[in-house]
């Protein structure tokens, strides 16, 4: 066994939830992955720093394909070198876009929040709808 997967975090997962798509959804999500977190990673290896950067994305990537107006969401979580691959998919038309917010807008930061705060991510088609996954570190 090599010792980069000797050093994983990441025990028991991956693992899935299928999220009504509605305004508890984000809220939903996040605490779904703290109960992974707790009970599949090695907690002694965490950073709090980034697991409450993961929640931020996970809660973005949820509200985005909320609003796009699907019929639910799917959330995955697998194992990702010292972290996580997150995947959000629904079935709604459409992909999302990076936009460039104005200081006062509502709207228009959560891509550019998931860009910042993730390792990595991106689209990909799924029948139907779409899948909008990030790479997270979580681990020191």
């Amino acid at each position: 066994m090599d010792d980069e997967r000797m050093e994983s975090p990441v025990m028991g997962l991956p693992a899935s939830t299928h999220l009504a798509s509605d305004v508890h959804a984000a809220a939903q999500a996040r605490r779904w992955f703290r109960a992974q977190v707790r009970h599949q990673v090695d907690r002694s290896m965490l950073d709090p720093d980034l697991l409450a950067d993961a929640e931020v994305v996970i809660s973005e990537l949820v509200t985005n394909s909320v609003r796009a107006g699907g019929n639910g969401v799917t959330l995955e979580v697998a194992p990702s070198g010292r972290g996580v691959r997150v995947r959000v998919t629904d079935d709604a038309p459409g992909t999302p876009q990076v936009l460039e917010a104005q200081p006062d807008d509502v709207h228009g930061r959560g891509l550019a929040l998931v860009q910042a705060l993730s390792l990595g991510w991106g689209i990909a088609a799924a029948d139907p709808g779409k899948q909008v996954w990030a790479d997270l570190a979580i681990a020191r």
